[in-house]
């Protein structure tokens, strides 16, 4: 059977919400006495329409499953419908005591665990989660062992309660509801055709539990969240926005709500912050290295910081001056213009401090990001044949730890010796791991974890090649980075001391891969990749397998993906966006942009809209309403 889909009356703007129900027979609902349409799924669905929300409840629950299988399925029956809640419930299963059976079929860890990464997929894959405790069983059940199955049930309720909290996802207390009835003197077997599943009276009960909770996560954070973009790859430097209204269609005079012109082309990104946008641009092959403001609302400038570098300082031609993006903290603008130094603005343009961090010469340029932490703006100086990760003070730009990384080059031709490409212009990434946060960096040869409040070393992991362009990408414990220039790509697990290749990798692929320069996304068990020959790719994420590869474009890719409501997005250097689905089954193409444009820059997503740099424009794309 397949799901059962509720709709209400559709609204007169917005386009749908989608909703999923996950979970056991007891969401699932239909049985004898229970029609599809007096489910609590369903009765969600009209509770919404009631409201003016428009809304689809599609309810994907199956009776007798457990959080493992779940798990197993999230991706093709859930994520694949790219909701905006999902409303999940379990543990009767989980908890039960089999006949002939001495312990319940999953653990409480187990079950936990399994929670837990059911909560984190659904919010990677821009969901988000709202978790029940399954109701009370009535006094007369008895589990396979004769006894009544709440004495097991109760600590997977806890269970529940503490992934809620620790998550910080919006919880609905079935079992403490149901109990607190229960105790009033409420016969809750009437609640139940069963003693263990919801009747439609039951389902009212567990539906009009949930329909606050649901308005309150639709009227809540997610706009609020997703208003700035104050970093290269977003808030959280991996490319996935929570935001909604992110527009699907534009051109060239197709929902643009401004444009506005560029001294000079460059392939860093703008990012987005209180109402302003900052881009980096360069003029004069390099000697002038500027940060631009904007007014968000009209795409009026509003101000320029050019900083003057007079010294030799090669690039490539494909890599202009400014390929680095700014990052910002709501009170301060930072940029780094590579051997031209480090630089902090307020919002109102005026200057904070400088840094002259050293010279950084490759034949190539530079490209890495900062990115700001508690106190601390983290950056990857390189490459060069002198290069280090470091931690900056952004109140006044002091360092507070350098860690040096040896053997590098800058890529020059020496009489009677062959070029040495080595370097890294990769992105850190702020992940947590076992609850405490890291930095990642992917390096020649190895990626490094370090402490960002020390600089320490905590782990390393090797099988790189010498040219490292990507940010490392992560999920639920996992890790993948890939080298530049055809080189190698491996997955392992996050955490451990020391070296931990031999315990912690988990696969590694050293055939020759496509030119990697932009950075995937994770979604569920995939990774999803636009690849420098115009190719999308889709691999597996324990494996590095590959599922499917398609082109896309006939022009380059340099861009790295984002993804919003479940699509992902991507620009060619034509200036051609591509949105596709991320979908481990088949490659699926949702649409295609074209804004006429060379570019090299990665989409900004911020409040409902999307800020596209070009070698010419800054870009502010909406979807417009007809006057």
């Amino acid at each position: 059977m397949g799901p059962l889909v509720a709709s209400g009356v559709l609204a007169a703007e917005p386009p749908r919400i989608r909703i999923v129900t996950l979970g056991d027979s007891i969401t699932r609902g239909v049985r004898s006495g229970v029609e599809a349409n007096k489910t609590f799924a369903a009765l969600l669905a009209v509770n919404l329409t009631a409201r003016n929300v428009a809304a689809d409840v599609i309810n994907v629950g199956i009776g007798g499953e457990r959080t493992d299988q779940a798990l197993a399925r999230l991706d093709k029956d859930v994520l694949i419908l790219n909701p905006r809640l999902v409303v999940i419930m379990y543990g009767t299963n989980d908890s039960y005591v089999d006949k002939c059976g001495a312990q319940p079929r999953l653990t409480v860890d187990e079950y936990e665990v399994n929670l837990t990464a059911l909560v984190k997929r659904v919010r990677e894959a821009a969901g988000e989660p709202i978790l029940m405790t399954p109701p009370r069983w009535g006094d007369k059940a008895a589990d396979g062992a004769g006894e009544n199955p709440n004495r097991t049930l109760e600590p997977y309720v806890e269970a529940c309660r503490a992934v809620a909290s620790a998550e910080r996802a919006p919880l609905v207390d079935n079992y403490a509801h149901w109990l607190r009835e229960h105790a009033s003197g409420v016969d809750i077997s009437k609640w139940m055709t069963d003693e263990c599943h919801p009747n439609p009276q039951g389902h009212e009960v567990i539906a009009k539990s949930l329909l606050p909770v649901v308005l309150e996560a639709l009227a809540a954070p997610g706009e609020a969240r997703a208003a700035d973009w104050p970093a290269f790859r977003g808030p959280n430097g991996n490319g996935v926005s929570d935001q909604r209204g992110v527009p699907q269609t534009w051109g060239p005079e197709k929902n643009i709500r401004w444009k506005a012109p560029l001294p000079g082309p460059g392939n860093s990104s703008p990012v987005v912050s209180s109402e302003r946008v900052f881009v980096t641009c360069a003029t004069d092959r390099g000697k002038q290295r500027g940060l631009y403001c904007f007014d968000r609302r009209d795409g009026k400038q509003l101000w320029a910081n050019v900083v003057e570098f007079n010294a030799d300082d090669p690039t490539h031609e494909t890599n202009p001056y400014c390929g680095s993006s700014p990052a910002a903290d709501g009170e301060r603008v930072v940029v780094w213009h590579g051997s031209a130094g480090l630089h902090a603005y307020d919002y109102e343009g005026r200057p904070l401090w400088s840094r002259d961090l050293g010279v950084f010469r490759h034949i190539w340029g530079y490209g890495s990001s900062p990115v700001f932490h508690g106190d601390a703006i983290l950056l990857n100086c390189g490459p060069g044949k002198r290069t280090f990760v470091t931690a900056i003070d952004r109140r006044d730009g002091h360092t507070l730890w350098q860690v040096d990384e040896a053997g590098g080059d800058d890529g020059d031709e020496r009489p009677g010796e062959k070029p040495k490409w080595l370097g890294s212009w990769s992105t850190p990434v702020i992940v947590k791991v076992d609850g405490e946060e890291q930095a990642l960096v992917s390096l020649p040869h190895h990626v490094n974890a370090y402490d960002p409040n020390d600089g320490k070393i905590l782990w390393s992991c090797d099988g790189l090649g010498d040219l490292a362009y990507t940010s490392v990408l992560s999920s639920d414990g996992f890790a993948v980075a890939m080298g530049g220039y055809f080189g190698p790509a491996m997955g392992f697990r996050l955490g451990g001391k020391g070296n931990t290749t031999e315990t912690n990798r988990l696969w590694l692929t050293t055939q020759p891969n496509p030119q990697r320069i932009g950075s995937g996304v994770i979604v569920g068990r995939h990774i999803f990749m636009a690849n420098e020959p115009g190719l999308a790719q889709c691999l597996e994420l324990e494996t590095g397998n590959e599922v499917w590869r398609e082109r896309l474009s006939g022009a380059k890719i340099w861009a790295s993906l984002v993804l919003a409501e479940g699509r992902l997005y991507v620009t060619d250097q034509a200036g051609v966006t591509f949105l596709f689905a991320p979908n481990p089954e088949k490659f699926e193409l949702l649409g295609k942009n074209e804004i006429g444009e060379p570019t090299n820059s990665t989409l900004a997503l911020a409040g409902g809209q999307a800020f596209l740099r070009t070698f010419e424009h800054l870009y502010c794309i909406e979807e417009l309403k007809p006057e």
